[in-house]
């Protein structure tokens, strides 16, 4: 199960930015999953529109981490997540 929500904004020529935030998990079967059950994050990222998509470079902030988890995680990837 996933949630998204981001918000796509231009901030000069080709280069925009974002602001997103996700939840979700994964279940050993769909009669195992439960909403309160869901791992959330938010972030913000950087994008440059090329002509074969998005380069994309996101910093997301685990908000519900675990002990023994990182902060939260850099990635950078290209074309659209969704």
């Amino acid at each position: 199960m996933i949630a998204n929500l981001e918000w796509r904004f231009p901030l000069f020529s080709a280069v925009g930015g974002s602001v997103f935030v996700d939840g979700g998990n994964v279940w050993p079967g769909w009669t195992d999953a439960r909403a309160d059950d869901l791992r959330w994050g938010a972030g913000l990222g950087l994008r440059v529109e090329t002509p074969v998509g998005p380069f994309r470079v996101e910093y997301g902030w685990k908000l519900d981490r675990l002990e023994g988890e990182s902060a939260g995680e850099l990635f950078v990837s290209f074309g659209n997540p969704f």
